[in-house]
């Protein structure tokens, strides 16, 4: 009787579905060498919508509160554009001469509009959709908007219309050379986007908003080169981060861990951190990059925290919403948030007690995640299913790619042979060696405290630089400059990858497909590579 060796993973070799790892958390300087643009702001483009009288009402009503205590958390981890616009009108590029302008910026925060519509202020939802308008048809009369000169808008929010109205909506997407602020490309793909394929298409990436604790956590450590056990004395009690005038407070204490991000004297420090951690909702329309994480998790060489949390779509949170989903109530007391907060706390210390954490794609291709697993310090690991398209496709939808360099503050791993059924049921056959192998590369990284002690290091202090946006908003402001020195020399590069299953079912006959976008051309492969890349996935059969 003969033995049967084991089935062996349908797909590539590991090697070629990571992304390799560099050094330094800085983009190249070749790719970063222009200066950054000179701006012009329009404000007071027409009567009633003054952005500066929206943005007050929303600091009002958050007060001395931590963001996620004061605002829904799907709105609270978009809330980008109060504290960028602030940042860029004191920024040094802005010019007060229209003609001296290399590119022009909308005084407008849509998104803070919308929340404050959403609680009643400044006249409601209906007041909100009125300044829009209103805003909508002064363009009519704006030199620079008719004279096709680039516009940068910003809406952070996955849902343009939604936020933008009809109106707004439609004057940014049929215009050329409008750029719009938001987190993501892929939500393209989300129903209510129908219509904004260009405005994604050319879209200018921006971070989600880091859960407050985390980013306080980060704030009081990345200064740090020496002395972690002074930090953590320093920072017992409350601690209160200055944000733009406004002060964000984070009443646990118990968070703040020791700074152990740093090498002294060219030693790694003891690691005090172990293990993996993901906690997430599974249930979203990802193409299975969840479900690879729940599986390769018993096979890692480290214990992992793991937890189906569906803190976003749970009956909880519905009940503390007090209208239709289109419009989220921010009303709800402290007592309602209490379940929220406690599991977010919860997945907060989680992170800060590990050494890499599961960020896999969603319903988007990137989440807030992302961010919060590098201001805790924990080395992010990126999970997409690209299908058999192009490695490089790991890389896009994250923002400021000529600023900040991915492949040295995260791992990047693409799960092959994964799909939306795993979600719902365990894997078998050869799907289980797939997942081995790729818990083996993640342990062999696990192990080398050298290099997580150095890409720890080197994400918090990239988060604080230039993805802090409430902590830090004019080094986002600066990136966000940068993106636009190069963006519009740099045609939009997109790639629709289809696993023969839907990503989203809209109607009866209709299906997106997986939104994926490739990161700027200098990350890009020369194409006598790719050339090579096509002839082995020809030889394994799989392209």
């Amino acid at each position: 009787m003969s033995l049967q060796s084991p089935p062996r993973c349908p797909s590539m070799a590991i090697s070629r579905r990571v992304l390799n790892t560099t050094a330094g958390w800085r983009a190249r300087t070749d790719v970063a060498s222009r200066p950054l643009p000179r701006f012009f702001i329009h404000q007071g483009e027409c009567d009633g919508c003054n952005s500066s009288d929206v943005r007050q009402a929303l600091r009002h009503r958050i007060g001395d509160a931590a963001l996620e205590d004061s605002i829904d958390f799907t709105l609270a981890q978009h809330l980008a554009d109060m504290p960028l616009m602030e940042a860029l009108l004191k920024h040094a590029q802005r010019t007060d001469n229209e003609d001296d302008a290399e590119w022009h910026i909308l005084d407008v925060t849509p998104f803070t509009s919308f929340i404050v519509g959403s609680v009643g202020l400044l006249g409601g939802m209906a007041a909100h959709y009125k300044r829009m308008g209103r805003l909508a048809r002064s363009l009519s009369t704006n030199r620079a908007w008719n004279a096709s000169k680039p516009f940068l808008v910003l809406q952070p929010f996955y849902i343009m219309e939604r936020v933008l109205g009809r109106e707004l909506g439609n004057a940014i997407r049929l215009r050329a050379r409008t750029i719009v602020a938001t987190s993501d490309k892929s939500a393209k793909s989300i129903k209510g986007n129908e219509g904004y394929s260009k405005v994604f298409l050319h879209a200018l990436e921006v971070p989600y908003v880091a859960s407050s604790e985390l980013a306080t956590w980060a704030r009081s450590c990345a200064h740090q080169s020496g002395d972690a056990d002074r930090t953590a004395k320093r920072e017992r009690g409350l601690v209160a981060a200055s944000v733009g005038g406004a002060t964000i407070k984070l009443a646990t204490p118990t968070l703040l861990a020791s700074c152990d991000t740093h090498d002294r004297d060219g030693q790694v420090t003891a690691p005090s951190r172990h293990g993996f951690m993901f906690h997430g909702d599974m249930g979203r329309f990802d193409f299975g990059a969840r479900a690879a994480v729940r599986d390769i998790a018993p096979h890692l060489i480290a214990p992992t925290s793991f937890s189906d949390a569906r803190l976003t779509r749970s009956k909880e949170l519905q009940q503390v919403r007090e209208s239709s989903s289109d419009v989220l109530k921010l009303n709800a007391t402290w007592g309602q948030y209490d379940w929220f907060r406690t599991s977010s706390r919860g997945s907060s210390k989680a992170m800060l007690a590990s050494r890499m954490c599961f960020a896999p794609q969603g319903d988007t291709m990137t989440s807030r995640r992302a961010f919060d697993s590098l201001a805790s310090g924990c080395v992010p690991v990126i999970v997409k299913n690209i299908g058999n398209s192009r490695t490089e496709l790991a890389l896009g939808n994250l923002p400021f790619h000529h600023t900040i360099n991915w492949q040295s503050i995260a791992f990047f791993l693409l799960p092959r042979s994964s799909t939306l059924g795993d979600r719902d049921q365990p894997i078998r056959g050869p799907k289980v060696q797939c997942r081995i192998g790729e818990a083996a590369w993640l342990s062999a990284r696990y192990n080398n405290t050298r290099l997580i002690s150095r890409m720890r290091r080197d994400a918090v202090r990239a988060f604080k630089a230039h993805m802090d946006v409430w902590g830090n908003p004019a080094g986002v402001a600066d990136a966000v400059l940068r993106e636009m020195a190069y963006i519009l020399d740099e045609p939009p590069r997109r790639d629709l990858v289809s696993f023969g299953q839907p990503f989203k079912k809209l109607g009866p006959n209709e299906y997106h497909g997986l939104n994926a976008h490739l990161p700027p051309a200098h990350l890009l492969r020369a194409p006598e590579i790719e050339t090579q890349e096509l002839a082995i996935k020809i030889d394994a059969g799989v392209a």
